[in-house]
Formats: structure tokens, C-alpha cells, sequence
């Protein structure tokens, strides 16, 4: 049985932004643009929500390693 495979999409994701543009790419792949989209206005929704709720509070300092001998960054 062979498959067409169609479209090779490269999901290098950075930033939490970039969440909502793979959920929107692959959607579009998938050819379900509106259920793509009804989704990424239900979590922009949510993101200003919480966004809204800790305005004005002081951001931790974090550092996140994925492995300390030797020390890595995550997503090396």
C-alpha cells in the first residue's frame, strides 16, 4: 500500500507564538483551516487571560538546563 505523504512541514518552534502558527500550518495541511483556527482563538483567549492575571507581577528569574555535566541548554 503506498501513501502520499504530500507536504513536508519543518515544526521548529521558539517562542510560544510560534505554537499558534504550527496549530494554523498543520491545520491548513490537514485541510481543517476553520477547526485550525477556532482553536488558536481559544488558546489566544486563554494566553491574554493569564497574561491579563499577572500583569504587573515581578517575572522569576529561571534557568532551565536539560543536562548539568556538561551543562546543556534545552533544544540543543
Amino acid at each position: 500500500m503506498l501513501f502520499n505523504l504530500g507536504e513536508l512541514l519543518s515544526l521548529n518552534l521558539h517562542r510560544l507564538p510560534d505554537v499558534l502558527q504550527m496549530i494554523t500550518d498543520v491545520g491548513a495541511a490537514a485541510g481543517v483551516p476553520g477547526a485550525a483556527a477556532e482553536l488558536v482563538a481559544g488558546l489566544s483567549g486563554r494566553w491574554d487571560a493569564v497574561g491579563a492575571a499577572v500583569r504587573g507581577y515581578r517575572r522569576p528569574r529561571v534557568l532551565v538546563l536539560e543536562w548539568t555535566d556538561p551543562p546543556f541548554l534545552p533544544g540543543h
